[in-house]
């Protein structure tokens, strides 16, 4: 191989690499975070719960079918103050769920209030977490979903569809 010819390969190669690094970078999700609704605190007193909207957008696409929007649930204790620039911390994040067409509805409580949950222990009825998760809320959708917090159990009570049975974890 001469010269000329090893030059034109490493060329050849490097452009290669280069294209490839383009590509993934294009392919890139980037996502904006908003916060939904201000803290509402958790039935126990001791945490406050932080509702956001993060919208994504895949990069190198134009298309906004492929855009996802995601409900995030964030927890956090009461004497710690809001993220600044709702850039929350990902081990705060107990659940996160992919909004689709159809309405979803969130909402929190302590688990005493379902009669769903009355096999738990009278505390736990009392002072755990309970997110509900219903309208529309399938398990496909849902990316993150943490079954304690810094030792609080949460519970969850869903629904797949509109009419379904509820789902209750």
């Amino acid at each position: 191989m001469t010269r000329r010819e090893a030059l034109v390969a490493v060329f050849q190669t490097g452009m290669v690499v280069l294209a490839g690094a383009f590509m993934t970078s294009c392919k890139k999700e980037s996502c904006t975070v908003e916060i939904s609704t201000v803290a509402v605190m958790t039935p126990d007193k001791q945490g406050a719960i932080d509702l956001y909207t993060k919208k994504c957008h895949e990069g190198g696409t134009n298309d906004p079918a492929k855009d996802k929007e995601y409900q995030v649930v964030v927890l956090r204790p009461v004497t710690e103050p809001p993220p600044q620039e709702n850039r929350y911390k990902e081990e705060d994040v107990v659940f996160e769920v992919e909004k689709g067409p159809e309405p979803m509805q969130l909402s929190f409580g302590n688990p005493g209030t379902l009669v769903y949950f009355n096999s738990l222990p009278e505390e736990e009825r009392k002072s755990g977490l309970a997110i509900e998760c219903y309208l529309s809320c399938p398990e496909a959708g849902i990316r993150k979903q943490l079954l304690s917090w810094h030792g609080k159990p949460i519970h969850y009570f869903r629904t797949e569809a509109p009419n379904a049975p509820p789902v209750v974890q």
